[in-house]
This record gives structure tokens, C-alpha cells and sequence, in this order.
């Protein structure tokens, strides 16, 4: 519930997140693009366990840009508020892949790409439940693994539209951040 709040009960978290800019700091770029260089090697293997280790490894990088894109976007709804304040705690280190996309679709700021980047998401979504839960029931796994392929693809073009919208959410934070001194603020 939102309440107005007065100096002495300010919420200092996003304080300190707008005066620090931590938005702007991704801690685990490096970490992203070293495996996002992994799985694209992992197409170009001819061998199936290395496909689906590789789309297990784009799943994850997706989950980790999801879950930055639906953090910064919670504390631009809080920064955009304030000094109204709001409890949106969501959980997203216990998040499946499909409650993460289901916290995108609820908290991520709307952008031009947003639709796209949702259906691309629910088709890859899909498919890595096809082989993860049902690996057993796939009958012909050299189909399997050129399916793998066209979605290592799909992999990479979601990829490339969550870095440009996790720039969005940036540059928002950026005009917020611009337009009020949270640092006035901070005790």
C-alpha cells in the first residue's frame, strides 16, 4: 500500500540507488558474456548433449537479464513515486523461468519491444519444457538438435532486444535521476 511518507521515514534504499546509480553497474556482465559465448559454441557442436547444454545455457542468461530488467524497473516505480512509497517485493531468486517472465510482464517498464520480446520468450519457454521435461518422449533427437538450433537463434535475438531494453529502463532511471537530487534526501 502506498503511503505519502515525511523526511524522518524515507525509504533510504532507493535513495541510495538513485544517489549511487546502481543500475548502472551490472555486476555480471562479464559473467553473461562469457556464457552466452558458451552456448553459442554449443550450436556449432554437431553433438545433441551440447545443444541442449547449450539452450539450458541461454535459458539461464535470459533468466539473469530478466530478472536485472524487472529489478531496475522496481526501483524506477519507486524512484518515479517517490516520496510516495510502495512494497513490491518479489522474490526473483526463486522465480522459474516462467514466473520470471511472468514478473517481466507485470513490473517491466513498457517499451516499444516489449510484445515481441514476450512472445519470442513464451516459444523458447516452450520449447526447453519440451526437452527438459519430456527428453524421453522426443522420437527423433537429429530433429531435436536442428530445432535446437533455430532456437539457439531465438536465443540470441531475445538476448540482443533485453540488453537494448534494459538500456530503456536505464536511460529512465538516468531522466529521474536527473530530474531530482535524491541526494538532498539521503540522511
Amino acid at each position: 500500500m502506498a503511503e505519502p511518507n515525511n523526511k524522518s521515514h524515507m525509504d533510504d534504499s532507493i535513495l541510495t540507488y538513485m544517489v549511487e546509480r546502481q543500475w548502472a553497474a551490472d555486476q555480471k556482465i562479464q559473467r553473461k558474456r562469457y556464457l552466452c559465448h558458451l552456448a553459442r559454441q554449443c550450436r556449432q557442436d554437431r553433438d545433441i548433449a551440447s545443444k541442449i547444454g547449450g539452450m539450458l545455457i541461454y535459458n539461464q542468461v535470459i533468466e539473469q537479464f530478466l530478472a536485472d530488467i524487472v529489478e531496475m524497473s522496481i526501483h524506477y516505480i519507486k524512484a518515479d513515486l517517490w516520496p510516495v512509497t510502495v512494497s513490491l517485493d518479489v522474490d526473483l531468486k526463486k522465480a522459474t523461468f516462467g514466473k520470471m517472465i511472468d514478473h517481466f510482464t507485470e513490473f517491466a517498464t513498457i517499451e516499444p519491444n516489449r510484445e515481441m520480446i514476450l512472445v519470442h520468450l513464451k516459444k523458447f519457454n516452450a520449447k526447453r519444457n519440451q526437452v527438459v521435461h519430456d527428453l524421453f518422449d522426443i522420437s527423433d533427437l537429429r530433429q531435436l538438435a536442428l530445432e535446437l538450433d533455430e532456437y539457439a537463434q531465438l536465443a540470441d535475438e531475445i538476448l540482443r532486444l533485453l540488453d537494448a531494453y534494459t538500456d530503456q529502463v536505464s536511460d529512465h532511471l538516468c531522466r529521474i535521476a536527473d530530474r531530482i537530487n535524491f541526494r538532498e534526501y539521503l540522511k
